[in-house]
Parts: C-alpha cells; structure tokens; sequence
C-alpha cells in the first residue's frame, strides 16, 4: 500500500474505527484496525467480532495494499503531522513508513491476512431517515437493562408490525416501545441488536437537520447466519 492522506483525515478515520475494536481477548488481531485501499479511497475498519466500524477517507491511492496496525500508536504518529499530508508506504513485512516534511516514523503491524473478516454488506431491507431513527432509538435505550443477568434484556427488538418497524426494549422494570412509522420490506426478520452496537450508532447519527449528513438516509441491511438467525 502506497497512499498520500491528510493526517487529520487519517486521524479521524482511525479514531473512529479504533472504537470498535477488540479491548482485550484472544484475538490479537482484533485490537487493530486494518487499512485497505478501495476504489480508490482508504478504508479504516475495526471490530470485535461483534460490531464493526468502518470508515472510508479520500486519499491519493499510489499503490493498493493493506496494512493492520495498533489504531493508538498510530493515532500518537498522525498527531505530531500537524494535519499535513503525510505518504504512508510498506515497511518491513507487514509495517508501515509514515513521512511527510522531513519528519518520519516506522510502525510495526500484523499480517492483514489474519485479519477477522468482515461481511460485506447483506441484503437491503429499508432505507430509514438518520433524524427519526436517533428520536426512535433515544426513546427505547434508556429502557435498555444494562446488567448481563439476562442478556435478551440488553438488546432491543426490531420487528415489522402491520408493515412498519417497530422498536421496543425493557429491563424488567421499565419498557420502551416505538411505532416507527417506517416501511420495510416483507423480508425484514424480528431480531434483537445489542444495545451497546445501538449507542455506537446513535453517536454516529447526526443530530440536526442542517447537519451535513442529515439527508442521507441510513440503510438497513440485514444477513442471516447459516443457521437462519438474522
């Protein structure tokens, strides 16, 4: 991989995949964030096998390639750039060379290949309006138990009734419940989401309409595993 990026886009990329990663476990790899080049953008993804974050920046793509690094110690590097742009190139078997005006760093890496994989994105069932979708999940996640007693408890419940989607969530004392409103396609499964991967979202979501990305709707995907559980 051989790219020239601003450092504060790398930066933020990075800052925000790095808050899906693996925090301890017995996954190595999953403490890191993989760089990838695609389409002729760098693709920033973290996950702990349980929710992924993957972030796209636009940078000059020289050479494809990429690279799984510690997101803090790069996050460290990319803070003394100073928001310049930096050429980031291989070095070593799976490091990287970072280097822009005379200053230079070396970060060492994993193999990309042992990397967890990551879906890509399953089928499309819905295309929800960002503002209404953070109104809906606000609503039901305080209700949300935060205790793993019962991990059912943990999660809310998306189902489809009478054509829309439906949120609800409860900790045994208190529950939540969101006639949505939306339409979704018949195929839309009832499933629970952890509401811990529902935070994460609900931080990415804007949160007025004259935000930038207020506009685009949130795309609802949905993938079943082998054994038919969405």
């Amino acid at each position: 991989m051989k790219i020239r990026i601003l450092a504060e886009n790398l930066t933020a990329a990075v800052t925000e995949a790095a808050r899906a990663t693996a925090k301890r476990g017995h996954l190595p790899q999953a403490e890191n964030v993989l760089l990838e080049t695609v389409e002729g953008r760098l693709r920033v993804t973290g996950t702990d096998l349980e929710t992924a974050i993957a972030v796209y920046s636009g940078a000059q793509v020289e050479e494809e390639g990429r690279a799984l690094v510690k997101p803090g110690m790069l996050a460290r590097m990319l803070g003394t750039f100073d928001g310049a742009a930096i050429d980031i190139e291989p070095d070593g078997k799976h490091g990287l060379a970072l280097s822009s005006d005379g200053r230079a760093f070396k970060l060492a890496g994993m193999d990309p290949e042992d990397y967890p994989s990551v879906p890509e994105t399953p089928d499309h069932v819905a295309d929800i309006d960002p503002l209404g979708l953070r109104r809906a999940l606000v609503r039901v996640l305080d209700c949300a138990a935060t205790e793993e007693l019962r991990p059912v408890l943990t999660t809310v419940n998306f189902a489809m009734h009478n054509g829309t989607l439906t949120l609800a969530a409860a900790d045994g004392f208190r529950l939540g419940v969101v006639d949505t409103g939306w339409t979704v396609l018949p195929s839309f499964p009832e499933m629970n989401v952890p509401a811990r991967t529902l935070r994460e979202l609900l931080r990415l979501l804007p949160k007025k309409a004259k935000d930038a990305d207020a506009s685009d709707p949130v795309q609802l995907h949905v993938k079943r595993r082998d054994d038919g559980v969405p």
